[in-house]
């Protein structure tokens, strides 16, 4: 099958500006795509998004299904009246020509779980809809992977720290073997995957007549 001579450019999301310590999908992607539009690109080819584990390599992502929470737009938060000002006034200043990853994902990591537990009072009755789809139609790997995240980062998130005897009791939910620390996380799991899914995702709210596909 012939396809049309076309031309693009390979950038991953972390290397968009960012306000908040790197690249997000969410405003300055829209910008880029809108740009590359206007210089006659088809093509956006960017980095395997899913969650990055040891060494914050894209290359070695922890899920083929999750999103990476890093590329969350807060801006897009902010829209759906999920994040406010409020939550964002002690967030730390970052260098703009560079990602400090550590710094940068902990302290985004921080407004991401604030997001998570406000989200039955701010989320709007469509919002909380949608939540709710979305953990039914994820099911068969959402909990698996968040409880896997979860276990991961009561490990300190080293190489190879979890084993088959975290996983005793499967349901994070339902399993007095997992400590209300590890439901919290996983439940920010859950959460983080959502939010990717929503406001975090390339395609759900790119500018209309982009030239994408």
């Amino acid at each position: 099958m012939p396809f049309p001579r076309q031309a693009g450019i390979l950038l991953h999301p972390t290397s968009l500006p960012g306000r908040y310590g790197i690249g997000e999908i969410g405003p300055d992607a829209r910008r880029w795509l809108a740009h590359l539009n206007t210089m006659g690109q088809k093509i956006w080819q960017v980095l395997p998004l899913g969650p990055t584990g040891y060494a914050d390599s894209p290359y070695q992502t922890l899920s083929t299904f999750a999103g990476n929470p890093a590329l969350i737009s807060f801006d897009s938060l902010r829209d759906d009246s999920l994040l406010q000002e409020a939550d964002l006034q002690d967030f730390p200043t970052f260098p703009e020509n560079y990602v400090d990853y550590g710094p940068v994902l902990a302290a985004r990591s921080k407004i991401l779980q604030r997001v998570a537990r406000e989200f039955d009072r701010r989320a709007t009755p469509i919002l909380k809809a949608a939540w709710m789809r979305f953990c039914e139609d994820e099911s068969k790997w959402l909990e698996d992977y968040a409880l896997f995240a979860a276990l991961k980062d009561e490990q300190g998130n080293g190489h190879g720290s979890i084993g088959p005897s975290h996983f005793a009791g499967a349901n994070p939910q339902l399993s007095p073997l997992h400590g209300k620390n590890t439901r919290r996380r996983s439940s920010n799991g859950r959460f983080c995957s959502f939010f990717f899914s929503t406001s975090g995702s390339p395609y759900g709210r790119k500018p209309a007549n982009a030239g994408f596909p």
